[in-house]
């Protein structure tokens, strides 16, 4: 079913028509001039004209492109698109929440704080936990509370290999290339192609008007998860457009390319092989840092001419071995690891010296 694209607002508009009907005064008029200064005055105003019907009916024909939860169904899980069940939407729109003001005297909501306070300990008790902060929000905010615990957890624990000198600095990207975009032509639509399959970006501030989505769409950029052969056509698309440029879409450290044994790490695990390294320099241990998982950088596993054997530390049950194990004819020794807890010097220092 192709749905009919609904004209802006702007575009229904009818000099003359109106949307409202306000009874006669109850009070003496007074000259707007004499209540407004002349700087914040207009002497037009340009607003769409149209009649309540028209409004409701636009505004309702919006509201049905929508794809929702209640429409349809989301074959994503991020925060903004979970399923939320209705007794919770129910209890989020409880008076106690919804009339609460941020800057409240703290004696007028104390229901909401005893909720927190109890909340905190229930999230202690399960994590075992002295305490958690319900303050930070999601993106960037939450990032800087997670950089100042790291701060506060190296200042109360100095390290005496480092001579007392707690860690100070987080390594971060010194530039990010600017690669200008090209501009999407105009009657051209917004997300049909080129021949490199990426197509142009329209310029903020120059009046296009384009849908953004992240569900499977067409080339307008409307939803539509259920024509099969759309999917598969803006799906192959994104694929090939990384493929055909994934040797300079790979981003990857080669450390000591002619060693016998070769670790290849991305991620927390990178931290505990060069400390390894650092510890044990005279193990000739080769190392491969990968920086982007996907598209994989196998032409970077073959600079390592004398490895006989690759040892891959991973938080989880080893992805990226497997992928390693395509590309290369020697041994892969995968080093997985659940729960959280970190691979340590040791571990990976036994793991380098078995069956040598």
């Amino acid at each position: 079913m192709v749905r009919k694209i609904e004209p802006l607002i702007f575009e229904k508009s009818v000099s003359g028509q109106k949307g409202y009907s306000l009874p006669d005064l109850d009070l003496p008029a007074v000259d707007v001039k004499k209540l407004v200064p002349p700087d914040m005055l207009r002497d037009e105003l340009e607003l769409p004209e149209l009649s309540e019907l028209d409004v409701v009916r636009h505004f309702t024909r919006l509201s049905q492109l929508n794809y929702s939860v209640d429409t349809h169904f989301y074959p994503l899980g991020s925060c903004t698109m979970k399923y939320n069940p209705k007794v919770n939407e129910e209890a989020a729109k409880l008076a106690g929440f919804t009339d609460i003001h941020p800057l409240q005297d703290e004696s007028e909501i104390q229901g909401i704080l005893e909720l927190l306070f109890n909340f905190e300990k229930y999230l202690c008790s399960i994590f075992g936990y002295d305490a958690f902060t319900l303050q930070p929000a999601a993106g960037a905010h939450g990032e800087l509370t997670a950089l100042m615990m790291i701060r506060a957890y190296h200042k109360q624990n100095i390290e005496p290999r480092t001579s007392n000198i707690p860690r100070n600095k987080i390594i971060i990207p010194d530039s990010v290339e600017n690669v200008p975009r090209r501009e999407l032509v105009r009657g051209v639509l917004p997300f049909k192609a080129d021949n490199d399959l990426i197509p142009g970006f329209p310029v903020f501030g120059k009046g296009y008007g384009v849908h953004v989505t992240g569900l499977t769409h067409d080339e307008r950029g409307y939803p539509c998860a259920t024509n099969p052969k759309l999917h598969e056509t803006l799906v192959m698309r994104l694929v090939e457009k990384i493929e055909s440029a994934r040797n300079s879409i790979a981003d990857y450290d080669i450390v000591n390319p002619d060693a016998e044994q070769v670790f290849i790490a991305y991620g927390a695990p990178v931290r505990t092989v060069q400390q390894l390294m650092h510890d044990h320099a005279d193990k000739n241990i080769g190392f491969l840092r990968i920086r982007t998982v996907w598209p994989f950088a196998e032409h970077a596993v073959t600079k390592f001419k004398n490895a006989r054997r690759f040892l891959v530390p991973e938080m989880n049950l080893g992805q990226i071995a497997r992928e390693i194990e395509r590309h290369v004819s020697v041994p892969v020794k995968s080093l997985p690891k659940l729960g959280g807890d970190l691979h340590t010097p040791a571990e990976l220092l036994a793991a380098l010296e078995a069956e040598q």
